[in-house]
Protein backbone atom coordinates (compact mmCIF):
# COMPACT_ATOMS: atom_id res chain seq x y z
CA UNK A 1 0.00 0.00 0.00
CA UNK A 2 2.85 2.40 0.74
CA UNK A 3 3.93 2.24 -2.90
CA UNK A 4 0.42 3.32 -3.99
CA UNK A 5 0.11 6.03 -1.35
CA UNK A 6 3.46 7.79 -1.66
CA UNK A 7 2.64 10.67 -4.00
CA UNK A 8 1.95 13.22 -1.26
CA UNK A 9 4.31 15.52 0.67
CA UNK A 10 2.93 14.29 4.02
CA UNK A 11 3.24 10.57 3.30
CA UNK A 12 6.63 8.92 3.70
CA UNK A 13 8.26 8.13 0.37
CA UNK A 14 8.61 4.54 -0.83
CA UNK A 15 11.98 3.71 -2.39
CA UNK A 16 11.77 -0.02 -2.99
CA UNK A 17 11.79 -3.50 -1.58
CA UNK A 18 14.16 -6.39 -1.46
CA UNK A 19 15.20 -9.41 0.52
CA UNK A 20 18.26 -10.63 2.36
CA UNK A 21 18.72 -14.01 4.07
CA UNK A 22 14.99 -14.81 3.67
CA UNK A 23 14.06 -11.47 5.28
CA UNK A 24 11.77 -9.06 3.44
CA UNK A 25 13.10 -5.51 3.36
CA UNK A 26 11.23 -2.27 2.72
CA UNK A 27 13.16 0.87 1.82
CA UNK A 28 11.56 4.21 2.52
CA UNK A 29 12.51 7.86 2.72
CA UNK A 30 14.63 8.81 5.73
CA UNK A 31 12.68 11.18 8.00
CA UNK A 32 15.24 12.38 10.57
CA UNK A 33 13.12 13.84 13.40
CA UNK A 34 11.70 10.69 15.00
CA UNK A 35 8.00 10.14 15.57
CA UNK A 36 5.38 12.58 16.78
CA UNK A 37 4.88 10.82 20.12
CA UNK A 38 8.55 11.35 21.04
CA UNK A 39 8.28 15.00 19.99
CA UNK A 40 5.22 15.57 22.18
CA UNK A 41 6.76 13.76 25.15
CA UNK A 42 10.01 15.73 24.84
CA UNK A 43 8.18 19.06 24.72
CA UNK A 44 5.45 18.19 27.29
CA UNK A 45 2.96 19.79 24.87
CA UNK A 46 2.94 21.20 21.37
CA UNK A 47 2.35 24.93 20.98
CA UNK A 48 -1.04 25.68 19.39
CA UNK A 49 0.46 26.82 16.09
CA UNK A 50 2.57 23.67 15.75
CA UNK A 51 -0.31 21.37 16.77
CA UNK A 52 -2.59 23.05 14.21
CA UNK A 53 0.01 22.66 11.45
CA UNK A 54 0.59 18.98 12.31
CA UNK A 55 -3.15 18.24 12.39
CA UNK A 56 -3.69 19.98 9.05
CA UNK A 57 -0.85 17.99 7.46
CA UNK A 58 -2.27 14.74 8.83
CA UNK A 59 -5.76 15.57 7.55
CA UNK A 60 -4.37 16.40 4.10
CA UNK A 61 -2.53 13.07 3.99
CA UNK A 62 -5.62 11.10 5.08
CA UNK A 63 -7.82 12.96 2.59
CA UNK A 64 -5.31 12.10 -0.16
CA UNK A 65 -5.33 8.44 0.87
CA UNK A 66 -9.12 8.20 0.95
CA UNK A 67 -10.13 10.41 -2.00
CA UNK A 68 -7.26 9.96 -4.46
CA UNK A 69 -5.94 6.50 -3.66
CA UNK A 70 -8.88 4.66 -2.06
CA UNK A 71 -6.76 3.54 0.90
CA UNK A 72 -7.62 3.38 4.61
CA UNK A 73 -4.48 3.67 6.75
CA UNK A 74 -5.91 1.55 9.57
CA UNK A 75 -3.48 2.59 12.33
CA UNK A 76 -3.35 6.36 12.79
CA UNK A 77 -1.39 7.19 15.94
CA UNK A 78 1.48 9.52 16.88
CA UNK A 79 4.05 6.74 16.52
CA UNK A 80 3.13 6.43 12.82
CA UNK A 81 3.65 10.13 12.11
CA UNK A 82 7.31 10.90 11.41
CA UNK A 83 8.75 14.38 12.00
CA UNK A 84 11.06 16.12 9.56
CA UNK A 85 12.80 18.02 12.38
CA UNK A 86 14.05 17.14 15.86
CA UNK A 87 12.33 18.17 19.11
CA UNK A 88 14.52 21.26 19.62
CA UNK A 89 13.61 22.74 16.24
CA UNK A 90 10.53 24.94 16.16
CA UNK A 91 9.27 24.22 12.63
CA UNK A 92 8.25 20.64 11.91
CA UNK A 93 6.37 18.84 9.18
CA UNK A 94 4.98 15.34 9.56
CA UNK A 95 4.81 12.38 7.22
CA UNK A 96 2.41 9.49 7.67
CA UNK A 97 4.14 6.09 7.81
CA UNK A 98 3.51 2.39 8.64
CA UNK A 99 0.93 1.10 6.21
CA UNK A 100 0.94 -2.43 7.66
CA UNK A 101 -2.73 -2.24 8.71
CA UNK A 102 -3.90 -0.40 5.59
CA UNK A 103 -6.42 -1.71 3.12
CA UNK A 104 -8.00 -0.72 -0.15
CA UNK A 105 -11.37 0.96 0.21
CA UNK A 106 -12.10 0.28 -3.45
CA UNK A 107 -11.94 -3.48 -2.93
CA UNK A 108 -14.15 -3.26 0.16
CA UNK A 109 -17.91 -3.24 -0.30
CA UNK A 110 -18.83 -2.98 3.36
CA UNK A 111 -21.89 -1.29 4.79
CA UNK A 112 -23.22 -0.53 8.26
CA UNK A 113 -22.28 -3.16 10.83
CA UNK A 114 -19.82 -4.86 8.44
CA UNK A 115 -17.89 -1.57 8.17
CA UNK A 116 -17.89 -1.17 11.95
CA UNK A 117 -16.53 -4.71 12.36
CA UNK A 118 -13.71 -4.05 9.88
CA UNK A 119 -12.83 -0.74 11.51
CA UNK A 120 -12.58 -2.21 15.01
CA UNK A 121 -10.53 -5.17 13.79
CA UNK A 122 -7.66 -2.99 12.52
CA UNK A 123 -5.13 -0.71 14.17
CA UNK A 124 -3.58 -0.65 17.62
CA UNK A 125 -5.83 -1.81 20.46
CA UNK A 126 -4.72 0.88 22.91
CA UNK A 127 -5.82 3.56 20.42
CA UNK A 128 -9.21 1.98 19.70
CA UNK A 129 -12.49 3.44 20.87
CA UNK A 130 -14.04 1.63 23.85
Amino acid sequence: MLQLAQTHPHIVGYIGRGSHDDQSLLFMEHVPGGDLLDRVLNKAALPDEEASRVLLQLLMAVEHLHEQKGIAHGDLKPENMLCTAGPKESRVDVKLADFGASSSLRDTQLEGSEWAAWATATGTASYSAP
